[in-house]
């Protein structure tokens, strides 16, 4: 079943983003900050703001 779900997770993923020829990848390397909420192990508030700054320096890249 774990198997199952995974490859149906990654079917959908496919779907999503079938056709987009534009891919940003973006690490934390460089972020010297906490970069994982000690809560819940999502990113820090402080990581999703890098993340999303790097993906709009990015657009605005391949924007002009």
């Amino acid at each position: 079943e774990f198997a199952y779900s995974n490859e149906a997770f990654n079917q959908k993923l496919d779907r999503i983003f079938e056709g987009i020829n534009n891919v940003s990848i973006v690490g934390l390397e460089g972020f010297n900050l906490r970069k994982y909420d000690l809560f819940d192990g999502h990113f820090s508030r402080e990581a999703n703001k890098y993340v999303m700054k790097k993906l709009s320096d990015y657009i605005n890249k391949i924007d002009n």
